[in-house]
């Protein structure tokens, strides 16, 4: 099975201006970075949807669709509103449920908490559920960059995409082949990064890894209708709150 989720959209991206890779972040794509760290930095709360799908244990996994409210650092509520797992809501606040995720599958299954790096909260999912954040995922991509950056004997190659409208948001986008094999820290052999041209944001990450000499696509991310600090309260991220079904 391949990636199915926006693939007229991935191949169009993946075939953009190919020119000659530049061996250095061009001043476009550093720009765009900086913003997205500012973003970053001042964002408090959001709420998006997520569009995730994920190859894990020699199989791709069904792509999945989630509605997601976010609050610093890493509280988060999430929906799954496709038809992958339709109507399971998961809640996670560092420090609360003695760092349990706790998640309901609906009123006929009882709600469980579970450890969030455990074998039963990650089966088929090769992240833990807090990189669903936006903030985390974009921090997670400033980090890597950061790292490029400081070690000029770290050899990675980008190719800006210029602006690419990813889900209707205009979005700056770019990809890398990172030097996996001189830094092991890196994320992914090849990324695809998109960044909102409103927001700052992440619209989309992708990743490849190397397998057998052949780039596998391991996962792509895409963040929809993101708003940015909409001012949520305490009772987005409380198991008692009357819309949730824990």
């Amino acid at each position: 099975m391949r990636f199915a989720l926006l693939a007229p959209l991935l191949a169009a991206l993946l075939c953009a201006r190919a020119g000659e890779p530049d061996p250095d972040a061009p001043p476009a794509i550093q720009a765009s970075l900086e913003r997205m760290r500012s973003a970053a930095a001042t964002l408090r709360t959001a709420t998006y949807t997520l569009h995730r799908q994920e190859w894990k244990d020699g199989q791709t996994y069904p792509a999945q669709v989630m509605a997601i409210k976010l609050r610093r650092p890493d509280d988060l509520y999430m929906r799954w509103t496709g038809e992958a797992y339709q109507g399971r809501e998961l809640l996670y606040r560092p420090g609360w449920n003695q760092g349990r995720l706790r998640i309901s599958e609906g009123a006929l299954v009882p709600t469980v908490d579970l450890d969030p790096t455990g074998f039963v909260a990650m089966r088929g999912s090769r992240q833990p559920a807090w990189m669903a954040s936006v903030l985390r995922t974009s921090q997670s991509i400033l980090a890597g960059a950061d790292v490029l950056s400081a070690d000029p004997a770290l050899n990675a190659s980008y190719q800006d995409l210029g602006t690419v409208t990813v889900s209707g948001e205009p979005s700056h986008c770019y990809r890398a082949d990172l030097p996996v094999g001189q830094d092991p820290s890196q994320y992914a052999d090849r990324v695809l990064v998109c960044m909102s041209r409103r927001h700052g944001l992440l619209t989309r990450f992708a990743a490849w890894e190397l397998s057998d000499g052949v780039l596998r696509q391991i996962e792509d991310y895409v963040f929809t209708d993101v708003v940015v600090n909409p001012g949520l309260s305490d009772a987005d991220f409380d198991p008692d709150n009357d819309a949730y079904g824990f």
